[in-house]
């Protein structure tokens, strides 16, 4: 004979689950606390043509203009005085640097926020919203890690090119296409071929792959079932199938709120959690990519960090676009001076650390 008792969300996750879910906020709340005050001013540069600039512009305006073979051009009337001296690094560089900082920044408080909501989730047992809130969180850091592989990647080619007046021109063919993909990139059908993202499903295989945790894939296609109507939506907040010894009846409990059970042994009561795994699925796909977003972050950073420092692209406009980014000592960018900001030298590529993923973590059995 059971009786259905309601409990916490601990007693479900159990001890270790609900300490990991505790012990990376205040890192994620300072991050947020560090980005929140910034501020960018991002623009893009379209070609157009020498005809079409001139026709739209009045003689008294002052524009450097790149021009290419095919005719089109590439134009700004931002510019300081060093950027009159260089005009192509003028034009080029400081739209690709506020275009870099644009990408990095809304991952970033993406990220972030959907950490914090999905974690509050969890805690206030809002099962719906939390499977549905972590998916989008591993999907957002997959996605993030993803590109920061490949636009670093392209970084690191391009910081090596030779010296020379098309120098700045070459570094936007190796950086333009990528930075489209992941800053522009969609799904959409009537979407360009130059801008059809990946699908996700890659992004969620490279991050199972780097971080050496292949159960990541099998998370995610749970995650996502239980986002539509089906069947693990329908089982959130169901417990374990309770099977009569005759295998003549099957019962399942369902609360809104976490529940043990309670039933007679021998004259003494003992405790069941009457959940399903589910809950503590999502719980562990959250303690993952916060794990890994943390990591990430500064990684991240790093790449707009060294473009900027190392293009001098806030030194080629006449206007600030970014504010309140910079750290203090010993490098504005944060990387600790572990960094050379200045072309040819070496970027190094981003990793993540292997993951042990706990699967056997104990339930506390304490009410």
């Amino acid at each position: 004979m059971r009786a259905v008792r309601r409990s916490s969300w601990e007693t479900v996750l159990g001890a270790e689950r609900s300490r990991l879910l505790e012990a990376s906020v205040p890192t994620l709340r300072t991050w947020v606390q560090r980005l929140e005050p910034v501020s960018l001013r991002e623009w893009e540069l379209p070609r157009t043509t020498l005809e079409k600039l001139q026709s739209t512009t009045s003689t008294d305006e002052e524009w450097l203009v790149v021009k290419f073979t095919d005719g089109s051009v590439l134009a700004t009337d931002d510019f300081s005085a060093l950027g009159r001296l260089r005009p192509v690094a003028a034009v080029i560089y400081p739209e690709l640097d506020s275009r870099l900082w644009a990408w990095c920044l809304t991952h970033a408080w993406s990220s972030l926020e959907l950490a914090l909501a999905s974690r509050d989730a969890i805690r206030g047992w809002s099962l719906a919203s939390a499977s549905t809130l972590t998916r989008s969180l591993l999907e957002s850091v997959a996605a993030f890690w993803y590109e920061t592989r490949q636009l670093c990647g392209a970084w690191r080619r391009a910081k090596k090119l030779p010296g020379g007046d098309d120098r700045p021109v070459r570094v936007r063919q190796e950086l333009n296409p990528r930075l489209l993909k992941a800053f522009r990139g969609t799904r959409l059908k009537e979407s360009p071929e130059f801008l059809r993202a990946p699908n996700v499903l890659t992004w969620i295989e490279r991050l199972a792959r780097d971080a050496q945790a292949p159960v990541v894939t099998d998370w995610y296609d749970k995650l996502s079932d239980a986002a539509h109507p089906s069947a693990y939506a329908r089982t959130l907040y169901s417990s374990v199938t309770f099977m009569h010894e005759s295998h003549g009846k099957a019962e399942t409990l369902f609360s809104y709120s976490p529940i043990v059970t309670t039933s007679d042994d021998e004259g003494h009561d003992s405790f069941d959690v009457a959940v399903n795994e589910f809950p503590r699925l999502i719980a562990d796909t959250w303690i993952l990519c916060a794990d890994i977003l943390l990591e990430l972050l500064p990684l991240a950073f790093k790449l707009p960090a060294d473009f900027t420092l190392t293009s001098r692209a806030v030194d080629l406009v006449g206007s600030p676009y970014l504010r309140n980014m910079w750290t203090e000592e010993p490098c504005p960018c944060g990387c600790g001076g572990s960094l050379l900001h200045k072309w040819s030298a070496d970027f190094p590529l981003p990793r993540i650390s292997k993951r042990s993923i706990a699967t056997d973590r104990k339930i506390n059995h304490e009410t």
